[in-house]
């Protein structure tokens, strides 16, 4: 067995651990920053209900709705880090499972080749979870860029990675696409959360497994390695010892 292999295969698992945690701890900044948007439009909504468009313009504050958007953007970013976090995740995954594959499986016994199988398994299952995560984030993030871009504040979801401002006018009617936008990225948050959490206790299980597997494997390198003297062991059994 390829003592190295399952190292790197454990080190990257361990990566890929870590990006999973730093995911679900932001999923509680994202919860916090799409209810406190929500919860804003919500009060604007309550405003616009029953008054024609012009006295709708005339009673809601523009910072209002910059408050509004100022949330979306700022939730959406956490969406972005969220997805830049569960991309490094599957990346070390990825590299933990074609290290699997190139473990020499020459002379493995029951157990051990059980256990490397079984790894070997559920990494790729993991996989599958945190690549199903990975576009949910970045949903979450369009529909909360697309809500601020709605009440007139940041950016389009096509301009945002190029940096363009193009403020649109905010009318009567453009509440309820704001609103539209806002139920999607809750909606694409709980799955997102159900997601991340099923990813971080199955990558913790697949990581306890690869520490096990390759502690297994350096025991029985230990005993199949004969015992060798050091240069100061050898010198003190021909000389015998100090006086």
């Amino acid at each position: 067995m390829s003592e190295r292999e399952l190292m790197q295969a454990d080190w990257a698992l361990r990566d890929a651990h870590r990006e999973v945690t730093l995911a679900r701890l932001a999923l509680d900044d994202l919860h916090r920053g799409v209810s406190a948007a929500a919860t804003a439009l919500s009060e604007a909504e309550l405003v616009a209900r029953g008054v024609s468009p012009d006295a709708w313009m005339q009673s809601v504050a523009p910072e209002d709705l910059s408050h509004v958007g100022r949330l979306c953007d700022s939730a959406a970013s956490v969406g972005v880090e969220i997805a830049s976090h569960l991309k490094m995740a599957s990346e070390s995954i990825e590299d933990a499972r074609r290290t699997l594959e190139r473990v020499e499986r020459g002379g493995l016994e029951g157990p051990t080749a059980v256990s490397l199988a079984a790894l070997e398994a559920r990494t790729a299952a993991v996989g599958e979870v945190v690549d199903l995560a990975l576009p949910m984030a970045t949903a979450a993030s369009e529909h909360l860029y697309s809500a601020a871009y709605g009440v007139g504040n940041g950016r389009s979801p096509s301009t945002h990675a190029a940096g363009i401002e193009q403020i649109p006018a905010v009318t009567f009617g453009s509440l309820s696409m704001v609103s539209n936008d806002l139920g999607r990225a809750q909606a694409d948050e709980r799955h997102l959360g159900r997601t991340v959490d099923r990813a971080e206790v199955r990558i913790a299980q697949v990581t306890t497994e690869a520490e096990c597997v390759t502690a297994d494997a350096q025991a029985r390198l230990g005993r199949s390695q004969p015992h060798q003297e050091s240069p100061a062991q050898a010198a003190v059994s021909v000389e015998g010892p100090a006086r």
